[in-house]
């Protein structure tokens, strides 16, 4: 019996269209249940529209051939707000929570498809490490779904869902040439929400406009053209600025990743960058530039110091041409005069606020605790009143604990040696893995976490430093020994 059950499991594992179908047949039962469920709901009706009309080609994606459905995936999480606002303006007012913001996930969890058709690898240390993350994330999983509920869930949803990409990667690592496709697009991808985010910023879209009042974003200046921070596709500048960086980093150290815009490109991302009036962004940019310039091959640097050059005497002359330059400058000009910078000062007194209330709870909140879903699904305080502790470092123990925050970062710290431990040679991805790490570390002195777009961006640009077995560079003595026969 239990042979004859061995084998039809065997027999089931090998049946990759019969999976498919399953998976076909559930998505098909569950969508007439909603459609049933919602026929007299207009609002959840063009939701689902929605959702379903992007959801459908991240499925076919995944049964096809290819990695479209990682570009795919990028674009969801760019422009998923923006698909949603088009939504709210159809129906003619704002609504605080929506279906259409699942669809960054949902779209993530169709890797799950093909993850499952081929497994993850059989390695130890790969195992082992995405254990060392998923430890600290199941026990604020468990913590933030039990006292945060429906924003604890949706937060485990955030961080949870990015590590598909990394284990995605790793059971189909791609090819040097598939890599190098896919950031000239991504590169694409963040020139063209730059180009939006100038029509944004001169004309004001009317359903961003619509958003701006319901939203009620008081952070992002007057709701006029040319008189707020653009956020182009996304839901506020923080999250754009995170994706230009992301974008940016990778067009100036390396010509193959700039795609077909080159270096005009860049200079369009950094016009677009400078509007959101993120401070923190320009510190980042230049950590991921640097810690990239260090790891990177001598030859490299030479020609990253040019296009760096050329790239700041080019910025420079734009930069009084550009409409309100001027805020740009004396934004700048504020991380010179700190006592006097209110933001700063606010940030300081929210982390002195929370270091007792995280003392206080020192098995920490959970998922759902602090950031944007507690003040949409949760009580609309989140942890100790605060929606956010705008420093990461403290925001991660007072989610995980002190603990599970100190086996968070040991996560990270294991992962950046295993990185460092990949041979660098012909492997321009290992010291932009490196660098991805290192800039998430600072960014966390001005908020964040690895949730989120902020999580699909660091196991994206980290599990690409992992190459396919067959391109793994030989050993010098063994390369040696070729040369000589």
């Amino acid at each position: 019996m239990t042979d004859r059950l061995t084998l039809m499991v065997n027999w089931l594992q090998r049946q990759v269209w019969l999976r498919n179908l399953i998976m076909a047949a559930i998505m098909l039962g569950g969508c007439l249940y909603l459609g049933k469920y919602t026929s007299f709901n207009k609002t959840m009706v063009v939701q689902l529209i929605g959702l379903t009309a992007f959801l459908l080609p991240a499925f076919l994606l995944a049964l096809a051939k290819g990695n479209g459905l990682l570009i795919y995936i990028s674009l969801m999480w760019a422009v998923a707000p923006e698909i949603r606002r088009l939504a709210d303006y159809y129906m003619g007012y704002y609504h605080a929570v929506s279906l259409i913001s699942l669809l960054p996930l949902l779209t993530t969890g169709m890797l799950l498809l093909r993850i499952l058709n081929k497994g993850i690898p059989e390695n130890k240390p790969i195992r082992s490490m995405i254990a060392t993350f998923l430890i600290p994330f199941g026990y604020a999983a468990v913590i933030g779904i039990v006292i945060n509920q429906a924003a604890g869930l949706y937060t485990v949803l955030t961080a949870v869902a990015p590590l598909c990409i990394f284990i995605y990667l790793i059971s189909h690592p791609l090819k040097r040439e598939e890599k190098d496709r896919f950031m000239a697009m991504y590169a694409t991808l963040a020139v063209l929400l730059s180009i939006y985010g100038w029509i944004q910023y001169i004309y004001l879209p009317p359903w961003d406009l619509m958003w701006m009042y319901g939203a009620k974003m008081i952070s992002l200046g007057k709701p006029a053209p040319m008189q707020f921070r653009v956020f182009s596709t996304m839901n506020s500048t923080g999250p754009l600025a995170i994706f230009l960086i992301s974008a940016l980093i990778p067009m100036v150290v390396n010509r193959k990743w700039r795609g077909p815009f080159g270096l005009l490109g860049i200079l369009i991302v950094l016009s677009t960058l400078g509007t959101t009036l993120v401070r923190s962004a320009w510190v980042t940019l230049i950590v991921g530039i640097l810690v990239y310039v260090l790891f990177a091959k001598s030859a490299s640097r030479l020609k990253i110091i040019l296009t760096l050059t050329a790239v700041s005497a080019a910025a420079m002359l734009a930069l009084p041409l550009l409409p309100n330059s001027e805020q740009l400058t004396d934004r700048v000009g504020t991380l010179g005069n700190l006592e006097e910078d209110g933001s700063f000062n606010a940030r300081i007194g929210l982390a002195l606020h929370a270091v007792p209330e995280i003392l206080k709870q020192p098995f920490g909140m959970g998922f759902g605790s602090i950031g944007q879903s507690s003040s949409k699904l949760g009580d609309g305080e989140g942890f100790a009143g605060l929606g956010s502790v705008d420093n990461g470092y403290l925001g991660t123990f007072a989610t995980y604990g002190l603990i599970g925050g100190l086996l968070f970062f040991r996560a990270v710290l294991l992962y950046y040696r295993r990185i460092r431990s990949i041979p660098q040679e012909d492997n321009p991805y290992v010291p932009l893995a490196l660098s991805t790490i290192l800039q998430l570390m600072a960014a966390f002195f001005f908020g964040g976490g690895l949730e989120g777009l902020s999580a699909v961006i660091f196991w994206l640009f980290t599990g690409l430093a992992f190459m396919p077995p067959q391109e793994k560079p030989a050993p010098q003595g063994e390369a040696n020994a070729k040369l000589t026969s």
